[in-house]
């Protein structure tokens, strides 16, 4: 038996903080310290603790605990490590392409402005599901990446990271492509970064800034 987070809360283990995104909300906080413990037990070995399960009643589900074979674990432990940058694609992008990625830029932006992150993640698997088993085609995802890499400039910096991401993940996914979106976090101080992978391989954005972060949520 083991306690579940409240749904659209996701977390990590980072250094030596435990950090949760509130998709709901769009807020990440820290469990504190000295509750670190409690957390642990209830939460990634199942164990049964009432005054824990007060203490951290604020993020648990509260219908209880239930039964799990397999424990919760933090999103890092079950990705691997990134094996290098996709490789750019070879000339410029088409029109067509162009115009796509300048599309799905624009609806990632308005998402993220009238939409909960929980209910973004949520399109984002459903259309996912839909491509289980598919093989990769790094071409196709390379030919993305690159009308992407051409229209961002017409977008504001202060947004890039999180619509970028998303609006190539769902232009990935239109093209059949199973691709991986990636939200990681780091501490000290704390700031937060979004990226898209396929088959081990960064899309966006490069290897020296990804790198120092930790995976919080795995699409």
């Amino acid at each position: 038996m083991a306690f579940q987070l409240r749904t659209g809360l996701v977390y990590t283990a980072c250094q030596d903080d435990i950090i949760l995104l509130d998709l709901k909300q769009d807020r990440y906080f820290a469990v504190p310290r000295p509750l670190h413990s409690a957390f642990r037990t209830l939460v990634e070995q199942g164990g049964e603790d009432a005054l824990a399960r007060e203490r951290l009643s604020f993020i648990l589900d509260p219908v209880g605990p239930v039964q799990s074979d397999r424990p919760a674990t933090p999103p890092r432990a079950n990705i691997a490590p990134l094996g290098g940058q996709l490789a750019p694609a070879q000339g410029w992008p088409s029109l067509p392409r162009l115009t796509s990625a300048f599309r799905y830029r624009a609806i990632s932006a308005l998402w993220l402005r009238f939409a909960s992150l929980h209910h973004i993640i949520e399109r984002i698997e459903r259309k996912k599901r839909c491509l289980a088993g598919r093989r990769m085609r790094l071409d196709d995802a390379a030919l993305i990446a690159s009308a992407f890499d051409r229209i961002a400039p017409l977008f504001p910096i202060k947004d890039r990271c999180m619509s970028m991401a998303i609006g190539l993940m769902m232009a990935m996914l239109r093209r059949q492509v199973p691709a991986t979106l990636v939200i990681g976090v780091r501490t000290a101080p704390f700031s937060a970064h979004c990226w898209v992978e396929v088959e081990g391989l960064l899309v966006n954005g490069d290897l020296d800034t990804v790198r120092p972060f930790t995976p919080i949520l795995i699409v």
